[in-house]
C-alpha cells in the first residue's frame, strides 16, 4: 500500500536520521517509516539550497564550510593585493564574496548557530579587518545575524504576497491620544 503512492527514485534520494535529546521525551522518531527505506544511502549532513544541515540540527558543518570557503578567499586576495589591487577593491570584493556568504540564508540557519560558532565567524571577521580586506566598522557577526533577521520581518510584514503574511496580526494604526486640557 504506501509503495502505491511514494514513489521515488532511491539513486537520488538520501535520509538523514534527526538526533533528537532523550531528555525531551523523544525517542525513535520515523524510524519505523526508515524500514521501508533500508536501500537508501543514510548520511549525517545534507546539503539544502546551500545551507548545510547536519543530524543535530546545529550550524556548525555550515559554519565550518563557511570559514572554509572564507580562508580560501582570503589567500586569493592576498594575491590580489601582491599584484596590486587597491584596498577598496580587496574590501568590496570581500564584502561581496565572503560576507555575503555569510549572510546568505542566515535567518534560516543563524538560530542554530552556538557561541562556538560565533567565535570561529567572528575571528574570520577580525583577521579580514587586520589584513585590511574588511572594513573596520563591519559589526561582529550577531549583529550582522540580528540585522539580516530583521531585514527579512520587515519585508514579510511589508509584503501582503509572502507566504507568513496571514499569520502575523493586523497591524492597526491608532491614533495619539488627544492631550488633556490645561
Amino acid at each position: 500500500m504506501l509503495s502505491r503512492y511514494l514513489l521515488f527514485s532511491t539513486t537520488a534520494t538520501v535520509q538523514i536520521y534527526v538526533i533528537i535529546l532523550r531528555s525531551l521525551g523523544f525517542s525513535g522518531l520515523g524510524l519505523a517509516f526508515a524500514a521501508h527505506l533500508s536501500n537508501i544511502e543514510h548520511v549525517s549532513s545534507l546539503r539544502v539550497l546551500g545551507i548545510i544541515l547536519n543530524d543535530k540540527l546545529t550550524a556548525a558543518d555550515h559554519v565550518t564550510a563557511l570559514l572554509s570557503s572564507g580562508s580560501s578567499m582570503l589567500y586569493a586576495m592576498r594575491v590580489l593585493r601582491s599584484h596590486g589591487t587597491p584596498t577598496t577593491s580587496l574590501q568590496d570584493i570581500f564584502r561581496s564574496t565572503v560576507i555575503s556568504r555569510i549572510l546568505y540564508a542566515a535567518p534560516s540557519w543563524s538560530g542554530m548557530c552556538s557561541g562556538a560558532d560565533h567565535v570561529r565567524l567572528d575571528s574570520l571577521l577580525r583577521r579580514s579587518k587586520r589584513l585590511g580586506y574588511c572594513i573596520s566598522d563591519t559589526p561582529v557577526i550577531s549583529e550582522l545575524f540580528n540585522t539580516a533577521d530583521d531585514d527579512f520581518f520587515q519585508r514579510v510584514k511589508t509584503n501582503s504576497n509572502r507566504v507568513l503574511q496571514p499569520y502575523l496580526p493586523q497591524h492597526t494604526v491608532t491614533p495619539p491620544a488627544p492631550h488633556p486640557p490645561s
